[in-house]
């Protein structure tokens, strides 16, 4: 199962699912790259801000 994040899109305007794309840069899960699963759009993330979850899903807003 993919990692999945709960970020704002600014393309989408709202709460979407981001998930990791498959890195051509080498990087495996340490990739910084996530993409809106509903339009595409892709941001960089700190992951050393992230926490995971057993479940694989994070919602940053409240993870703090």
């Amino acid at each position: 199962m993919a990692l999945t994040l709960v970020l704002h899109c600014t393309h989408c305007r709202d709460e979407r699912d981001f998930q990791q794309p498959p890195c051509v840069d080498g990087h495996g899960l340490d990739c910084p790259e996530v993409a809106c699963v509903e339009c595409g759009s892709a941001v960089m993330v700190s992951w050393s801000e992230v926490v995971h979850e057993a479940e694989g899903s994070v919602d940053l807003a409240t993870a703090v």
